[in-house]
């Protein structure tokens, strides 16, 4: 059973620019990634090893585009990959405008990019980003600014002490939207926040060495390097 297919314009940018990269570079690409130890990581940590292998080009990052694209119509149609991919090799073919120089040059990066796709390494990364994104709140970049503020005399034409707090500043991204939180700290708020960030740093790596030592599932810390 071939699934459906409907290929909207970004699609079809994502595939004309995996198309362009030709069948060498994505081969060299799929060999190395087999190579790599299959474990779930960030999208953008994945980013950067393909960038590397493509000597920067802007296609790497259309490819991990494209493998969203795919798993998402996995997911929500219930198809195969298999199925998926069949699907879109059909709808390139019968749909797009593409001439019939281009078509045979997709035709010779399909069967790698496939292979691509379907991935270990791929396609636990992709899961990993969906799973990781779908949370209400994520957070986008932090900021702890300390505030010093005078205390001026009854006169104010002097100052006669100060107070010294902190700001943690917090910018995340939430249904879609991203907003900014502020929060006044005081000493042993900073400490406190230390030691539960010291404690959760310890407990991510004793579940790590727990699920790829213990179980042999491979296992990845988000955003460690």
């Amino acid at each position: 059973m071939t699934c459906p297919i409907s290929l909207e314009e970004e699609d079809l940018e994502q595939l004309a620019c995996i198309r362009d990269l030709g069948p060498v570079a994505m081969r060299r690409l799929v060999l190395h990634l087999q190579e790599l130890p299959v474990e779930p990581r960030r999208l953008d940590a994945l980013d950067t090893i393909v960038d590397e292998v493509l000597n920067g080009s802007p296609c790497g990052l259309q490819l991990l585009k494209a493998a969203v694209t795919v798993y998402g119509w996995v997911r929500q149609g219930g198809y195969s990959l298999a199925h998926v991919l069949s699907g879109l090799h059909i709808s390139l073919t019968d749909s797009s405008d593409w001439s019939a120089d281009e078509l045979h040059a997709w035709h010779e990066v399909a069967t790698t990019f496939d292979e691509f796709v379907g991935l270990s390494i791929v396609r636990l990364s992709v899961a990993a980003e969906e799973m990781f994104l779908e949370n209400d709140n994520v957070l986008l970049r932090s900021r702890l600014i300390t505030d010093i503020r005078p205390i001026f005399s009854e006169s104010v034409d002097q100052i006669e002490g100060c107070i010294v707090s902190h700001q943690l500043r917090l910018v995340f991204r939430t249904s879609g939207d991203t907003k900014e939180m502020t929060f006044t700290l005081e000493s042993n708020d900073v400490d406190s926040l230390i030691t539960q960030l010291e404690r959760g740093e310890k407990k991510a790596a004793v579940a790590k060495n727990a699920m790829s030592s213990g179980i042999k599932i491979p296992a990845q810390i988000v955003g460690e390097e």
